[in-house]
């Protein structure tokens, strides 16, 4: 009799899913998520292409206070699977400071900043830093298995 091999099953761990189309997410490898590296490689994709975020900041955009009522807190801003990773997105909001601005797409979507979003809700404040910016920046990269629209 033969021995039937078990397919392992591919752990997803800390990245979670590709993005959903039209919204925008971002991710860092697990190192990077649990020693305290900079965000040098943290990046923010839409569709398909990605910025890593220091890109982001460097580009121009007018700074504001954005109302944090007029953010729609109806979506989903990260692909979770697990426990584990919810508690990983609360221990980011936990240590997150609110003293840099969130960065904004032209389209109004949050590209990088939701752990401050939500820390910012959970003090009670009711404005938080923005920065809007007025073009995207050619994309850091682009994800082979999603095809632009």
């Amino acid at each position: 009799m033969g021995t039937k091999k078990k397919k392992k099953k591919k752990k997803k761990g800390v990245r979670g899913k590709k993005g959903v189309r039209g919204k925008s997410f971002c991710i860092r490898t697990e190192l990077e998520r649990y020693t305290d590296i900079t965000i040098e490689k943290e990046r923010c994709a839409i569709e398909g292409e990605w910025w890593y975020v220091k890109t982001l900041i460097n580009q121009n955009g007018r700074e504001y206070d954005l109302h944090l009522g007029s953010i729609d807190l109806g979506v989903m801003p990260w692909d979770m699977d697990s426990i584990f990773q919810f508690i990983s997105h609360m221990m980011d909001v936990e240590a997150v400071t609110l003293e840099h601005p969130i960065i904004i797409s032209p389209s109004g979507w949050i590209m990088n900043g939701w752990h401050r979003v939500i820390k910012a809700i959970l003090q009670n404040q009711t404005h938080i830093k923005a920065i809007r910016l007025m073009e995207l920046p050619p994309p850091d990269g682009v994800d082979e298995d999603k095809p632009k629209p």
